[in-house]
This record gives C-alpha cells, sequence and structure tokens, in this order.
C-alpha cells in the first residue's frame, strides 16, 4: 500500500503535521528573544567551562561551532607530532578568523624538521598571539627578520647540551622581542660555571636590549654574584625570580641590590611560567606589607 503526501486523501487528512524549525544560520542563531550577540556570549562562556563542553557544542551547528572554537582555539598546546601536524594543517586551511583568536601557543616539543613551514604559517595567520612557549631549538626560526610573532610573554625551554651550543652573533631587534614584558628560561643546564651570558646567549639579545622587559626567571647559576650581574643589565626590571630549590633555603648569599624585587623559588614549585609570576607577585608584596 502507498500514498503520496503532495495530494490529499482520506489518510493524509488526519495526520497532525509537525513544524520542523530550520537549523540556525550564522546570521540568526536560533529564533529566540535573547539577540544573537547575548546567546554568543552565552555559549562561550559554557565553552571556556572545560574541552568536552567545548568540543560538544563545536559539533552542534555552524553557528553555535564557530562561537565555541573561538574558545577553543584561544590557546593551542601542542606536546607530539601528531598534535603539530594536525595543527599545521589547520593553519593551511581553517578560516582566518578562527586563527585571529589564538593568543597563547605552547609547544611541548621542538618542531620536526618535516615543518619547516610551521613558523611562517603561524607568523601568516595568528597575529594576536600574547603568550608564546617554545624550545631553543625553534628559535632560528623566530628570530628572521620577515616573522611578525610578537608575544608579551616568551619562555624558552631547553635541555641541550652546553658544548653543542655555537655562539652567534645577538639579534637585539628581533620582533619576537618587540613587545615582550616577561620572559622566562627554563634550562636544564642550570648554568654551571662562569656560563652565565648563556641565558641571553640561548635567545641571542644583550640583556639591555630588553627595553621592555619587567618580569624575567631562569635557573640560578652556582654563583648568584654573577648571575645578577647580568641580569641587573635589563633596564626596567622589576620582578626578578631565580628558580632554584637550594637557594630557596638559602637566600641571605643573593646579592643585595634591589632584594625587594628578587624572588628564590624552587623550580618546582609552579607548574609554568604563568605560576612563577603568580607566586613572584605574592611574595613581593609580602615583603613590601612586612610579611615573612
Amino acid at each position: 500500500m502507498s500514498f503520496s503526501l503532495l495530494k490529499p486523501t482520506g489518510l493524509t487528512r488526519n495526520i497532525k503535521w509537525i513544524l520542523i524549525p530550520h537549523e540556525p544560520s550564522n546570521s540568526s542563531l536560533v529564533s529566540a528573544a535573547l539577540p544573537d550577540d547575548v546567546l554568543f556570549a552565552i555559549i562561550r562562556q559554557a565553552a571556556a567551562q572545560d574541552t568536552t563542553t567545548a568540543l560538544a557544542l563545536a559539533m552542534c551547528s555552524k553557528a553555535v561551532g564557530r562561537a565555541a572554537e573561538t574558545v577553543l582555539y584561544a590557546s593551542v598546546s601542542l606536546r607530539s607530532i601528531p598534535a603539530i601536524r594536525t595543527f599545521t594543517s589547520t593553519l593551511r586551511t581553517k578560516g582566518r578568523h578562527i586563527l585571529a583568536c589564538v593568543t597563547a601557543l605552547r609547544l611541548g616539543i621542538a618542531t620536526p624538521p618535516l615543518f619547516d613551514d610551521f613558523w611562517a604559517l603561524v607568523s601568516e595567520r595568528c597575529p594576536e598571539i600574547d603568550t608564546l612557549s617554545i624550545w631553543e631549538a625553534d628559535l632560528e626560526a623566530l628570530l628572521r627578520p620577515e616573522m611578525r610573532i610578537r608575544p608579551r610573554q616568551l619562555s624558552l625551554l631547553s635541555n641541550t647540551a652546553l658544548a653543542g651550543v655555537r655562539v652567534q652573533e645577538p639579534v637585539d631587534d628581533a620582533a619576537l622581542l618587540s613587545r615582550l614584558t616577561h620572559l622566562y628560561i627554563a634550562d636544564s643546564r642550570r648554568f654551571f660555571g662562569t656560563g652565565v651570558s648563556r641565558i641571553f646567549g640561548s635567545l641571542r639579545v644583550r640583556p639591555e636590549a630588553l627595553l621592555h622587559v619587567t618580569h624575567f626567571a631562569s635557573f640560578l647559576t652556582l654563583r648568584p654574584d654573577l648571575h645578577w650581574d647580568e641580569v641587573r643589565k635589563i633596564p626596567n626590571l622589576r620582578v626578578c625570580v631565580f628558580l632554584d630549590a637550594f637557594w630557596a633555603l638559602h637566600p641571605g648569599s643573593l646579592p643585595v641590590d634591589r632584594l625587594d624585587r628578587i624572588v628564590v623559588l624552587d623550580s618546582r614549585a609552579a607548574d609554568d611560567a604563568e605560576g612563577c609570576w603568580k607566586l613572584a607577585e605574592e611574595k613581593i608584596a609580602g615583603k613590601r606589607l612586612g610579611i615573612s
């Protein structure tokens, strides 16, 4: 038995028709009393609660997904080669409006040679990066004149052997350094002996060229006085963090010049640079209030 919905018959006259609303478009999210900008704000706030919620919202529809993606892409962490490969593909194909939302980029490994165009793509398509965490091996690419990545907070990670480091001329005018206010250098070598200038040599910059830097953190040498002789050259230094478990317990041997701005933290006290700055600011505020 068959019948047509196009021609009214005895079978179709008694059907109760249900109106099914069309999927929201980008121009109008839903037919609701709330305006679209309010609805988008609600979606972004929900997406910001956790990654699972953000991913679920991103799959709802084009309109809802676009709002959720702005949260997903705000902070990007790449901790493996597959993750770098996926993000490289995204850089080549994703819409510019989404990639412009990237404000924080953190790499858990150095970019492999296979992705030699990675930083050129990031420079072109992610102009709003404010927080950057990289490995020393990526510095050569980022210091090229054509690069436009200009973070305010930079974390430089390294675990290469000191003997394998090439001495190179500083690049003090690189775009990478032009807006820098927070510099965090985490290095497993701990700058033993007299190789203190290695702190800035790894970044290929003279400390006096870091004109906008107000916050500096690095592992401490066995000679805090030599370490401080280099760091104190930063013109506008306001917060200096030395990361070392031993000196955190023996602060009496630290240089006294600008001691109110020096904080010594156990390197395990904070998970990342952001945590380091927060702890340092709290300790400095405590010093000013006379709290031990």
